[in-house]
Order: structure tokens, then sequence, then C-alpha cells
């Protein structure tokens, strides 16, 4: 697989946190990930009202998730983060860098009303290209 990063010229520099164009180039499968949210093997929620415990919860879920198809997350293309408050910005980008390490993928960041559930303050979901 061959794997590009690039940030045109004529787009804001994304500061090292995400990249704005991934292009995979090969006979890849691409594998897509549900949203993860911070609930445990038990289905509970881990760290209510605490975000940062939510945030390492949630990647995780995705580091489990990703493993069940024998990838990590360098091969992870694409990534959607979904928090209910903006404030929480800075500590989801601290977690994220301690798995996501390296070129980053291209990446959205949206804030939203709500999740699934009351407790929830984050939902992840991402896409992996797989050799496999």
């Amino acid at each position: 697989m061959e794997k590009k990063i690039s940030n045109p010229d004529g787009l804001a520099s994304p500061g090292g946190r995400f990249s704005h164009v991934v292009r995979i180039t090969s006979p890849k499968t691409l594998v897509f990930l549900a949203g993860q949210t911070s609930s445990d093997s038990s289905g509970n929620v881990v760290g209510k009202d605490n975000f940062a415990e939510q945030a390492d919860q949630v990647f995780k879920n995705i580091e489990v998730a990703l493993a069940s198809e024998n990838l990590t997350f360098a091969d992870v293309v694409k990534v959607n983060m979904y928090v209910t408050d903006m404030k929480y910005r800075t500590q989801l980008h601290e977690a994220r860098s301690r798995y996501i390490k390296g070129v980053p993928p291209a990446s959205t960041l949206v804030s939203i009303t709500a999740l699934a559930h009351p407790d929830y303050m984050l939902e992840i979901e991402v896409v992996a290209a797989s050799d496999q």
C-alpha cells in the first residue's frame, strides 16, 4: 500500500494535528469502525463526568477493534471525533497523541449537543486501510 499525505497550498496549515488529504493507492481493504464510546467490555460507562478518562477508554476501545482485524493506529487513514463540548479539545488531543503517532490521518472534530447515552462526552469513529 502506498499512503500519501498532503496538505495542499491554499489550505490553512493543520498544525500537525491532522492531514488535509490522505490518498491510498493499491488494492487495499478498507476497515470501517463504528463510533466508539467510553463503555467498557461489560457496557458500563467509564469516567462519568471525566473527559480525560472517557477519551482514554474510547482510544482503548478503538485499539481493541483495530487489533481484531490485525491493525494498529498506524493503519488509520480517517478519524471523525464528536464531542459534547469543545472545552475538552485540549484533553482530546492529548489522549489522541498517546495513541496516534507519526503522520496524522485525515481528521474531523465536531461539537454536538448529545450522544446515544447521556453520560457519553465523546464518540470517535475511524477508517483504516489493510493489506489483508
